[in-house]
């Protein structure tokens, strides 16, 4: 399948979101959040913990690689791709779409896409963020926005 997605460019622009939930409840390590001295208590290794999965999307939305790891800094994303995408999958990544971009992230995906053009924000990370810090109670306009996005978003993601 991730064949097909390279012959028709699905990894010219990727979409990574990382996502605390899911690894929360992973046995013999410390919650996400917990104080250092939980973190050391442990039984995984601080270096083995995982704490986000990650999940990296295609220009249609198509899930091009997933994976569990400590965090999400510009370190894991690297080895996540570098892991799970073969290189010409990798030299088609022009853009890439997160959360929270940086120059750090950019230089690094720099030095692992080598045609990458550029790093943007994900347009609805305010939103949700704002929402989570407040008990999940929506914005004025949120939906609007909502809807803002899933029009300009993946093929086949449109609603009608």
């Amino acid at each position: 399948m991730l064949a097909d997605c390279e012959a028709s460019n699905e990894m010219k622009f990727l979409t990574i979101d990382s996502a605390y939930k899911p690894a929360m409840k992973v046995l013999g390590q410390a919650p996400h959040g917990s104080s250092a001295a939980e973190h050391a208590a442990q039984a995984v290794a601080p270096q083995d913990s995982v704490h986000v999965v990650t999940t990296v999307r295609g220009m249609t939305g198509a899930v091009v690689c997933i994976g569990a790891a400590h965090g999400e800094g510009s370190v894991d994303i690297k080895a996540l791709l570098a892991k799970q995408l073969t290189p010409a999958q990798l030299e088609q990544t022009e853009h890439v779409c997160v959360d929270n971009p940086s120059k750090e992230l950019l230089q690094t995906c720099k030095q692992t896409c080598k045609k990458m053009r550029g790093l943007s924000g994900d347009i609805m990370h305010p939103v949700y963020t704002h929402e989570s810090g407040n008990g999940e109670r929506s914005l004025t306009g949120a939906g609007f926005s909502g809807r803002l996005s899933r029009s300009l978003g993946p093929r086949g993601a449109r609603s009608g």
